[in-house]
């Protein structure tokens, strides 16, 4: 293995401008065995090299024996030296210290042609000076120059490194600043955030006050109804009670002939000249949705009743009478009843179902309104004229509405073949406001329906449930045994129940469920 003595030394160079060493590697020469350096490998190092300097002295190329340049073209190794490298740019005097003899510029036969332009090159490089001081002049001047040059060129890097620094503190400025401001903005955000939860909460809050008040204004109201239903049903029990004791038998009728054309046989009336017929007290109180029965005052479904003692019967009851037969042949809407005029001989209508001796009764019913009103006028006319036809005349007068003694004796005055049944065939009714009212069967049914319905409606709505008329639905929950027997008896009445969603809220035992589905049974 070589060691590093072994290898060849190296020759330095200078370039005088930039004062950059390079250092090149010499080659040994085969004829003498000494280190030489190439001028191509100078060449390659510094470009455009036209002449080397050491110090104030020009380094001569390489001559043979006959003064020729030897090829190719070198220069000899100096141990230590630092030789200046001088391009074409530089002009520069090249003085070897001793005469140059021109054959050395001159091309020597025996060399090739190329040799010869090579030699031509280098010769019209160098210039001869006469004076070495010039020349070292011109070299000093060069460097200060370019040392010059590069002090320039420091001073607009170390300028341009300056305002570099000066942008890179104003921009860390900038960031800084913008820092804060994006730090304002998020502490802004926080807050404008903050601000909106809370604005939320307190709009959650208003609403559920508003919600609140809306369950108690509700509260309010039921209660402010359950309160009016209370007072409605005690104005309803008074009345009913009232009502029952003063009306215990149909209070709305008629009296008619039996014959038309027996007004002059009327100034001594027999019994069998006259008989009584009660009318239904139908109107808004027996009206239900989607019934197709009339709901106008009608003739009851009965033959009728003869009276026992005329003279008297008209008496007592002439004038009332007489208003009644006006108001069944004018016709009137009043207290919620409907009285067809006689004109549309719709009061005849709830004779369809009679007996046949009522076809008469049917259709000459006009002419025996008549005949009752004139008979009755002339009992009235002759009254105010002193006459002596009927005795206690005044009463006449003075009778215009029956109290509950006049009806408890109206039925002393007919003649009834139909022990046990009600009068007329009516049915006394009790209206949600308490008052009495004789109605046919009809609408007795109708209105025993809707009365049954609205009380399993009431008792529904108590429980906080809900009955969807439409469907026949019902939901509901029952808290008690007690109110589910209540609406058990009240939906078996109704008969209308197609769906039922029910809650027992108790510990309903096995004998509650056989209760409920009985009750579901029979409601069917």
């Amino acid at each position: 293995m070589n060691n590093d003595s072994d290898k060849p030394p190296s020759q330095a160079f200078r370039n005088p401008s930039t004062l950059k060493v390079a250092n090149i590697p010499t080659v040994i020469d085969p004829k003498t065995g000494r280190p030489i350096i190439l001028w191509r490998d100078i060449q390659a190092a510094f470009e455009k090299a036209k002449a080397v300097w050491n110090g104030e002295s020009l380094v001569p190329l390489m001559i043979d024996e006959n003064l020729e340049q030897v090829i190719p073209l070198r220069i000899a190794y100096h141990p230590g030296v630092v030789f200046d490298v001088v391009a074409d740019t530089t002009e520069q005097i090249i003085c070897t210290g001793e005469d140059v003899h021109p054959s050395q510029f001159s091309s020597a036969g025996k060399e090739s042609k190329e040799h010869d332009n090579q030699l031509n090159q280098t010769a019209a490089a160098l210039h001869i000076s006469d004076n070495a001081t010039n020349h070292t002049t011109s070299n000093q001047t060069t460097i200060m120059h370019s040392l010059n040059q590069n002090l320039e060129l420091l001073e607009d890097e170390m300028t341009k490194h300056k305002e570099l620094q000066q942008q890179i503190v104003q921009i860390l400025e900038l960031q800084q600043h913008t820092s804060q401001e994006l730090l304002k903005v998020q502490v802004l955000q926080q807050h404008t955030s903050q601000e909106f939860h809370m604005m939320q909460e307190s709009q959650q809050t208003g609403q559920e006050l508003l919600r609140k008040q809306e369950e108690m204004r509700q509260m309010q109201q039921r209660a402010l109804d359950r309160l009016a239903n209370i007072q409605t049903s005690v104005q309803a029990v008074l009345t009913q009670t009232y009502e029952l004791h003063e009306y215990p038998i149909p209070r709305l009728f008629i009296v008619l002939p039996k014959a038309v054309g027996l007004r002059e046989k009327f100034k001594s009336p027999l019994s069998e000249q006259f008989r009584l017929y009660f009318l239904c007290e139908c109107g808004t109180h027996t009206m239900v949705e989607d019934s197709r029965t009339p709901h106008e005052v009608h003739l009851a479904k009965h033959e009728g009743y003869d009276l026992e003692q005329p003279t008297k019967f008209f008496e007592r009851y002439g004038p009332y009478v007489l208003t009644l037969m006006n108001m069944v042949k004018y016709g009137i809407v009043a207290a919620g009843l409907v009285v067809p005029s006689l004109a549309s001989l719709k009061i005849v209508e709830g004779l369809d179902g009679a007996q046949k001796h009522l076809e008469y009764l049917k259709k000459n019913i006009v002419s025996l309104v008549d005949d009752t009103i004139n008979f009755l006028q002339d009992i009235k006319s002759n009254n105010e004229a002193g006459s002596e036809l009927i005795t206690g005349s005044s009463e006449f007068d003075q009778l215009e509405a029956l109290e509950g003694a006049d009806l408890r004796q109206l039925e002393s005055y007919l003649r009834i073949k139909d022990q046990g049944r009600v009068l007329g065939n009516l049915y006394r009714i009790i209206t949600p406001e308490g008052h009495v009212k004789w109605v046919c069967f009809d609408h007795y049914r109708v209105s025993y329906r809707e009365s049954s319905k609205r009380q399993l409606r009431d008792i529904v709505e108590v429980n906080n449930g809900r009955f969807i008329e439409e469907k026949g639905r019902i939901e509901i929950k029952i808290s008690s045994s007690v109110l589910a027997r209540q609406f058990y008896d009240a939906m078996i009445k109704s008969g209308s129940i197609q769906e039922l969603d029910i809650t027992l809220e108790w510990d309903a035992t096995m004998g509650d469920l056989r209760i409920l589905s009985k009750a579901i049974t029979k409601a069917n």
